[in-house]
């Protein structure tokens, strides 16, 4: 018979043919470490998505609603990460980080929305060229 080890302390199991740890500390050690490995780089992404809604917000309550590109660079926005997007009629592409959205112009200027609502009506209303 084959001797089995413990996966997370390496003891020599007693038992059942199928264990794979010797206790339940092992057996939760284990899981937890494999979990937090797996999930790092998600919670890293879910970290920056909370940072870019946060910098909408704030640029929102303070009422601007139109900004450079720097602007928001600056204040420590990461592009690349968004939630989802839409293209309205107009072929206009809306970036969202949750509610707030935005939408990026030909010359460096970025349009705020505040919320999904006011998002959608605006996108069908919009008739600005960017070419």
């Amino acid at each position: 018979m084959e001797k089995k080890l413990c996966l997370e302390c390496h003891a020599m199991l007693i038992g059942r043919a199928d264990k794979k740890f010797c206790d339940s500390y092992c057996k939760t050690a284990y899981h937890n470490k494999n979990y937090k490995s797996s999930h790092q780089k998600i919670k890293g992404i879910n970290n920056l998505l909370k940072k870019n809604r946060q910098i909408l917000k704030i640029f929102c309550e303070a009422g601007i609603v139109e900004t450079t590109y720097q602007s928001l660079l600056q204040a420590g926005f990461h592009f690349q990460y968004f939630t989802h997007q839409f293209t309205n009629s107009n072929n206009l592409k809306i970036h969202y980080c949750y509610e707030f959205g935005y939408i990026k112009t030909m010359n460096d200027q970025i349009i705020i929305l505040s919320d999904l609502t006011k998002g959608f009506e605006f996108k069908e209303t919009l008739k600005i060229s960017f070419n």
